[in-house]
This record gives structure tokens, C-alpha cells and sequence, in this order.
């Protein structure tokens, strides 16, 4: 570029999306934990709420540090209706790909994941937050269980990005 500045932003942002359906029951987990976050003002933190993580995620992941995904997932035996757990997505992806589920929104984070990593647009971290639903009826609300695990995970991730940030603040002054 003659005569003018180049600049090329580096990965300085975590960016949390937040997936599901406002209308559709404890499918809105993703979607209130994001609004939740949101009023928290976190510092250095991009928030999106996305009813199409397929084809919202790549787009948001590009420039990030860190991805953070917070999802309801249909309730099992390892995730029970009301729990949540955070892992890892580097270290379960091919798990994730292997996995036939028919719901086509979880079908949709776990496409939005793969071809973002094939596109070389996530970041190193990408942490799952996922969220055991009781019911993604069209016209239901939100399950008193579903919605207490919400505000725990909006805790937990307020918690693991102010922890985050001192960790990586303490390595490049090191």
C-alpha cells in the first residue's frame, strides 16, 4: 500500500454466541443467556444472540481470541433437563460430528462449528456451553429448571471470561 498505513487488527475480542429459538421453549437458553451477558458489560466481549448459528457463527468467530457457544442440547443421561456443563470444542469435535441427533438446531451449531474450523475461522479456544432442555415445543416457555441453569451459565461464563482475560493479560506481560 503505497504511501499509507497497513493495519492489521489482531485477535483481541472473546466472542460469545449465544444459539436458539426465542418461541420455542427451553430452545431460548443460548438466546436469554446471551441478552443476560450483554447487561453485564464485559469487557473486550462481542455478544450475539443467533436463531441460525449455521450461518452466523463463522462470520462472528473471524478476529476472535475465543469463541464461547451456549446452546440448549436435548436432555440425556449425560447432560439430565436443567444441568449444564462447558467443554471443550477442540477436544470433543469429532464426537460431535459422529454424533446422529434429530434435532436439526443442534445439527446446525455442530455444521456452523465444523465449517467454521474448515474455514480456518475459529480461534485456538472454543468453549460449549451447553444447556439440557426440557421442551423445544413451539409456544412453550421456558422450563423453570432450563431457565435457573441459564443464570448459573451466564455466572459461570462471567466467571471463566474475567479469569480468562487475567490469564492472557498476565502471559503478554510476561
Amino acid at each position: 500500500m503505497a504511501g499509507g498505513t497497513l493495519m492489521i487488527a489482531g485477535r483481541m475480542e472473546i466472542v460469545i454466541v449465544g444459539c436458539g429459538r426465542w418461541l420455542y421453549g427451553d430452545d431460548l437458553a443460548g438466546l436469554a443467556a446471551a441478552e443476560a451477558l450483554l447487561g453485564m458489560r464485559l469487557p473486550d466481549v462481542r455478544i450475539y444472540a443467533s436463531e441460525s448459528p449455521a450461518a452466523d457463527i463463522a462470520l462472528y468467530a473471524t478476529d476472535a481470541r475465543i469463541l464461547i457457544v451456549i446452546d440448549a442440547a436435548r436432555a440425556s443421561e449425560d447432560l439430565p433437563a436443567g444441568f449444564w456443563r462447558r467443554v471443550n470444542y477442540r477436544e470433543i469435535k469429532d464426537r460431535l460430528n459422529e454424533a446422529r441427533s434429530p434435532s436439526a438446531h443442534t445439527l446446525s451449531v455442530t455444521t456452523a462449528l465444523t465449517l467454521a474450523d474448515r474455514l480456518g475461522c475459529l480461534p485456538p479456544d472454543v468453549w460449549i456451553y451447553a444447556i439440557g432442555a426440557v421442551s423445544t415445543e413451539a409456544g412453550a416457555k421456558m422450563s423453570k429448571a432450563v431457565a435457573r441453569a441459564v443464570q448459573e451459565v451466564t455466572e459461570a461464563v462471567r466467571r471463566d471470561v474475567i479469569v480468562w482475560h487475567r490469564k492472557h493479560a498476565e502471559l503478554s506481560h510476561a
